[in-house]
């Protein structure tokens, strides 16, 4: 175990599995080393020139708004790929519970970055059920090749069916000379994923989707950097000599922590109970600014509750 510098952690490249970071757990998991608790440490990769992060996202947020600078972390050796392969697997018996969007994104990702793994191999790593892994592998129309490799480490087609049970195999074979039974109907098609929903649990409308993701990765992203500088900021304030030379620093950590409630407060939190998300298309709300969505301040200041039911 190392205590690694949080700025030397790279979170980009595609190695985060959850579909969205939950800011209330983050700020809940930052009290908590406010109040001189400790977390456990979060698992990274390094190959030498980079430091990838596999597990614990959350945590790391959390280090960075209580202005921490080092983090625990279990150090392992690989790259950006072992890092996606292991967030994939993360968080199956601790941490945070994954949501459904969650798990298909890991799903996802884990046949992407290991197309020959077999379904069965891929849902032991994720911790989830073998049909799940093809359902997900069926929407997103995943290229899989026709030789997979199980989790016995033997080559098997990705194409094999089940096979049949020797007490059914004896019935087909009792009945061949009576004429073959009906084959069974096929199995109906997987049910279509659950609509994603936003923050107060109405449906996010499709072409909403990328201005939400948008919006949460910019913002998440902007909340990141002020809490870096906050943290610089207290750092120059304990040095020895100064960089800033009027030495107000307590007023600068007060502007800097407005910044960042204000960031947060601005982060999608509802579709724009009013225009129902048709304001981009219909350019006529201004509840939402044309926009659709409602940030968590002005849902809550601004938003009568008659419409929030």
């Amino acid at each position: 175990m190392q205590d690694i510098l949080l700025e030397s952690i790279r979170t980009d490249e595609g190695v985060q599995s959850r579909a969205a970071i939950n800011r209330e757990y983050v700020t809940e998991l930052a009290e908590l080393l406010t109040a001189g608790k400790r977390l456990p440490p979060v698992d990274v990769y390094r190959d030498g020139k980079e430091i990838w992060m596999a597990d614990g996202f959350h945590r790391l947020l959390a280090h960075q708004e209580a202005g921490k600078r080092n983090i625990r972390a279990n150090v392992h050796k690989g790259g950006r790929a072992e890092a996606a392969w292991h967030s994939c697997g993360a968080n199956k018996n601790h941490g945070l519970r994954r949501t459904k969007d969650d798990l298909s994104k890991a799903i996802k990702m884990a046949v992407e970055l290991r197309p020959a793994a077999s379904t069965t191999l891929i849902a032991d790593h994720i911790g989830c059920t073998h049909p799940r892994v093809l359902q997900v592998v069926n929407i997103y129309n995943l290229k899989r090749p026709d030789k997979v490799i199980g989790k016995d480490g033997k080559t098997y087609s990705s194409h094999r069916k089940t096979p049949i049970p020797p007490w059914e195999a004896q019935a087909q074979d009792e009945s061949a000379n009576q004429g073959a039974p009906p084959p069974p109907p096929p199995p109906p098609p997987p049910p279509p994923p659950a609509p994603r929903v936003d923050e107060v649990g109405k449906p996010i409308p499709d072409h909403l989707e990328p201005l939400w993701d948008r919006a949460t990765a910019a913002l998440d992203e902007i909340a990141a950097d002020l809490s870096r500088i906050r943290r610089l900021v207290q750092q120059d304030a304990e040095a020895s000599e100064h960089v800033i030379l009027d030495g107000n620093h307590q007023a600068i950590t007060a502007a800097l922590q407005t910044a960042l409630s204000a960031i947060k407060a601005n982060l999608p939190h509802a579709v724009c109970p009013y225009c129902r998300g048709q304001a981009p298309m219909q350019e006529g709300c201004r509840a939402c600014l044309h926009t659709g969505l409602i940030g968590q301040f002005r849902w809550n200041n601004a938003i009568p509750n008659q419409m929030k039911t």
